[in-house]
């Protein structure tokens, strides 16, 4: 006859002192279940500072202006439609912005080209002052080229046989 299979150990989940699954915080005071009792922090985590550390001020530096980056969202490549949109939202006085959006593809589907003709023209203008933009950081971005070869004047000093690895071949 076989064996009886051995059955595996099931230890009961831990239980609050009243038998419920949530148990009161000893600092603060809050009730939280008691599988998450580990992961919950209601104080602050302090390691090895004095008191005076946590009351002193941080000091915040400025940074540099220069590093800044302008974000112009008006000369972004958008379409005519786009630019009709943004017109559109601000002459059609509706609360809900679903319906001014419906509304407002329904009056684009009606318009005849020659009237869509100056939104079309205006997308072109934004387009070409983006290319323009794009063109010039990319200009600039190559005369701060950096050479990103992993050979440097100091790669003797962490391989004392480097010369003897470019003689291996």
């Amino acid at each position: 006859m076989a064996n009886p299979r051995s059955r595996k150990r099931v230890f009961a989940h831990r239980r609050g002192p009243d038998g419920s699954a949530f148990e009161r915080c000893d600092y603060c005071g809050v009730s939280v279940a008691i599988a998450l009792l580990d992961m919950h922090e209601c104080k602050p985590i302090v390691l090895d500072r004095d008191e005076s550390d946590l009351e002193r001020p941080v000091k915040r530096s400025k940074g540099d202006a220069s590093l800044t980056v302008k974000h112009c969202f008006e000369d972004q490549p958008r379409s005519a439609f786009c630019i009709f949109m943004e017109g559109f939202r601000k002459s059609y006085k509706e609360e809900e912005w679903m319906e001014a959006d419906r509304v407002g593809f329904a009056t684009w589907k009606s318009l005849s080209d020659q009237e869509k003709d100056p939104y079309v023209l205006r997308a072109k203008l934004v387009n070409l002052a983006y290319e323009a933009v794009v063109l010039q950081e990319s200009v600039e971005a190559q005369k701060f080229k950096v050479d990103d070869e992993a050979d440097s004047g100091t790669v003797e000093n962490f391989y004392p046989h480097f010369e003897d690895w470019e003689d291996s071949e």
